[in-house]
């Protein structure tokens, strides 16, 4: 097993814009389930 010296979460979008990502997967995971948004 491998072993990390260092693990970084960012729960804010600073070091990366996730915002976007997370909102076309929400989309795609709710379509998946029938139902549709507009974002």
């Amino acid at each position: 097993m491998s072993e990390f010296d260092l693990v970084i979460f960012d729960c804010d979008g600073v070091l990366i814009d996730s915002e976007i990502i997370s909102a076309r997967m929400l989309v795609a995971e709710l379509s998946r389930l029938g139902l549709t948004i507009d974002l």
